[in-house]
């Protein structure tokens, strides 16, 4: 569960500091596969992860797979 937390605080933290700072610290793509390990393992563990931490877990994947498509794309461009 530890894993999960720290991951989500990373993810947080490494977009305020991509949002504030204007750093690129999304190059990173090693990351997705750590969280895909954590999401896979989050999966087959059962009655070890509740329900919320699984599908918080999914939610950093995914989230952060969109924002490193969408950093590579541009496809969810913001006009300002």
């Amino acid at each position: 569960r530890i894993t999960t937390i720290l991951v989500a605080i990373y993810f947080v933290v490494t977009f305020l500091i991509a949002q504030l700072c204007g750093e690129n610290l999304f190059d990173d793509h090693y990351v997705l596969l750590f969280e895909l390990c954590v999401v896979v393992y989050t999966f087959s563990e059962g009655k070890y992860h509740c329900k919320y931490m699984k599908y918080t877990a999914l939610s950093i994947l995914l989230a952060d797979t969109l924002t490193r498509l969408d950093y590579m794309f541009d496809f969810m461009s913001v006009e300002t």
